[in-house]
């Protein structure tokens, strides 16, 4: 189903970073269709010293959305896709290394990223997750549960 109509979103300085506002439509586990609103960073008042500056980069954004082939995505929590890595991915490999990447999900990975949608998993979440798991375990276990985690956030993606 294509947008019924064409958005230009609001833009929103927020101190000294420029915020756009728009919504997106997202199909729920149930295959329901839902319009949610976004906010999203478009970048500091430096970057764009102009509202209008500002709205072009929300423009850059939205016209995926305003495009007449959009479809509205499918987005699933970590946790949720995590579910479906298990059953399709994990066990295709060696018991081993099953073992060792459910604990992995279970102990680090889930109960740090768990709630967070795949789309909003970025390089910052990831970073401090890493500083989260220096604390905990040693170097080499940091590597092996960022492999797990790269894993199922390379599923996700293809």
């Amino acid at each position: 189903m294509a947008r019924r109509r064409y958005q230009c979103g609001c833009v929103i300085l927020k101190g000294q970073v420029w915020y756009g506002k728009y919504r997106d439509d997202v199909v729920e586990q149930d295959g329901t269709v839902t319009r949610v609103q976004r906010r999203t960073p478009l970048g500091t008042k430096k970057e764009y010293p102009t509202k209008r500056l500002a709205e072009r980069k929300l423009e850059q954004t939205l016209c995926r959305i305003n495009a007449v082939e959009y479809r509205p995505g499918r987005v699933a929590t970590l946790a949720e896709f995590a579910e479906r890595w298990k059953v399709e991915i994990l066990t295709k490999g060696k018991e081993s290394s099953q073992g060792a990447d459910k604990s992995h999900l279970t102990r680090h990975i889930l109960p740090y990223l768990g709630k967070l949608r795949l789309d909003a998993i970025g390089v910052e979440n990831q970073q401090t997750f890493v500083t989260h798991l220096a604390d905990e375990v040693s170097y080499k276990s940091v590597l092996n549960i960022l492999s797990t985690l790269s894993s199922i956030l390379d599923t996700a993606k293809n």
